[in-house]
């Protein structure tokens, strides 16, 4: 079973990709019309499963074994993975080091650090947080599987390995799709688009010869 942030062309395509094929698809973000279609295309064509649906369940259901709702919970999480990731990508940075000579080297250090917590802020990583509690909560309470027959595929961004180093925390696979996939999905799709036309300049090429010796053996075979 398959959960996945939303329906997108990037997000089907590597649904085709997956092997096996994943008997059910549950995506969280609400669906436009124009997706919808495009949806049901892949499903037409069997490139993705029939079962193909929208979760339902909100985080305020998601309760711990104390029966504590888990939403300021998986908040700190996601201002923890901020925490780290300014840590390891702003303290003792050459650049702030650099423009530290110009400049008051904490200004810059903060400058810096509100730019992650805007990230944070904008939801980047407490969603992911927020959306990998809430898929645990549904495997367990509303499908009664374990997490090994299921996993969670999110767009891939900047901070995608801090994410799916906590997923994994959480005893839950995190898988990605993103633009690099799409540069491999357009380089074979050129690949293969050389290839046709390759054998379609062949067969034009060789064509009117071949239909000129198979005709030339027919007239003969009629005068006989």
């Amino acid at each position: 079973m398959l959960f996945i942030d939303e329906i997108s062309l990037l997000s089907l395509l590597r649904i085709c990709l997956l092997i096996p094929s994943p008997e059910t698809v549950i995506y969280f973000e609400p669906l436009a019309e124009s997706r919808e279609k495009m949806l049901r295309a892949f499903q037409a064509l069997r490139l993705i499963p029939k079962t193909v649906r929208q979760n339902t369940d909100y985080i305020g259901l998601v309760r711990n074994g104390t029966k504590e709702g888990m939403f300021l919970r998986l908040i700190a999480d996601g201002r923890g993975i901020c925490k780290r990731i300014r840590k390891n990508h702003t303290a003792n940075h050459p650049l702030i080091k650099a423009v530290g000579s110009f400049w008051d080297s904490r200004k810059v250090q903060l400058f810096f650090d509100k730019i992650i917590e805007g990230r944070h802020v904008s939801g980047e990583v407490t969603r992911e947080c927020i959306r990998i509690g809430l898929t645990r909560w549904v495997i367990c309470h509303r499908l009664n599987v374990s997490n090994s027959s299921c996993a969670l595929m999110i767009q891939r961004k900047k901070w995608f390995p801090y994410i799916r180093e906590y997923a994994l925390q959480n005893d839950l696979v995190l898988m990605s799709y993103g633009s690099f996939f799409l540069q491999g999905c357009t380089k074979i799709f050129r690949i293969l688009s050389r290839c046709f036309l390759r054998l379609h300049t062949a067969y034009h090429d060789n064509g009117p010869g071949l239909e000129d010796k198979y005709g030339s053996e027919r007239e003969a075979d009629i005068n006989h």
